[in-house]
């Protein structure tokens, strides 16, 4: 964070950006505060005296615009300042209004919930987002809302066609989930599974550590699922003990897949045998139950 005082021409050019032009020989700007019952409170909350308020009126103009953008933001990425993905505050210091540049709403949302997760592997916007969901009876919500309340059976299967949304979806439900228990992973599969491999022969140490968090971890969110490198090694080492360690402990687990249990089964089969691939099958339908396919599902 940085402080720096406020000028006239800093405000005009913020209004602009909304725009709002300024003018400064009429009652306009200081009605344009009078307007914002918001703006107002702030004021209050800051202990402004009218005769400071009137002295202001450069700063809150800058203050109140910038606020209009960030409550309008089209996205951090898209962020139209020049101090991108920043926000204003104001602090009154002997008398004089100063202004405080710190990471926007958004950002320091952002910053909170990826303090909530150790590893993700997701747009961490996504893990603050609420899905727009058209059907909210959707069977595949309503599994998600149950199962982020605590209630069984809390692992949840999702599929559908690519573009559908699954990863997103489980990413929103993670967020609200790991706020409240930090600590959580959102992974791409087949990533975690070739870091883990190389792990195994480079750091053995670091290693065993990844493999406790993510069979410990409050939630686990195993995106891509399917698409992971099958070998009779990362079965046997990495994934089937994280799996079954969870299962085992009643741990929260998401998966998004591009494949029925069905399929898993059929691609496990040719690699570890019929035994161990019924029995990855078997763990799947025993604790997802059934899998939710939300292709078509408009999700925003």
């Amino acid at each position: 964070m940085f402080k720096q005082p406020i000028d006239i021409k800093t405000a005009q050019k913020v209004a602009r950006e909304t725009g709002k032009e300024l003018s400064l020989g009429d009652t306009s700007p200081m009605e344009a505060i009078v307007k914002d019952e918001r703006l107002v409170k702030y004021i209050r909350s800051l202990g402004l005296s009218r005769k400071q308020v009137a002295d202001s009126l450069p700063a809150l103009l800058e203050y109140q615009a910038d606020q209009q953008i960030c409550d309008n933001c089209p996205g951090k990425d898209k962020c139209p300042k020049d101090n991108k993905r920043n926000e204003i505050s104001l602090t009154l210091e002997n008398g004089r209004l100063v202004r405080t540049n710190g990471p926007c709403r958004k950002e320091r949302k952002s910053i909170e919930l990826s303090r909530s997760f150790f590893i993700a592997s997701c747009p961490s916007e996504w893990l603050g987002e609420k899905p727009n969901i058209t059907n909210k009876r959707s069977p595949a919500f309503v599994a998600l809302k149950e199962a982020i309340k605590g209630e069984e059976p809390n692992w949840v299967y999702l599929t559908g066609d690519s573009g559908s949304g699954k990863s997103f979806v489980l990413a929103t439900f993670a967020g609200q989930y790991a706020a409240r228990h930090p600590g959580s992973a959102f992974v791409s599969t087949s990533r975690i599974v070739e870091e883990l491999k190389d792990m195994s022969i480079n750091d053995k140490k670091e290693f065993e550590k990844m493999l406790e968090r993510l069979s410990s971890c409050p939630l686990l969110v195993l995106d891509e699922f399917g698409n992971e490198f099958k070998s009779e090694y990362t079965y046997s080492s990495i994934l089937f003990p994280i799996i079954s360690a969870r299962a085992k402990n009643g741990l929260t687990t998401f998966f998004a897949s591009d494949f029925s249990f069905e399929e898993i089964e059929q691609m496990y089969e040719s690699k570890v045998g019929l035994a161990r691939a019924g029995q990855l099958y078997r763990l799947l339908k025993a604790r997802c139950k059934k899998t939710y396919d939300i292709s078509g599902q408009p999700v925003d």
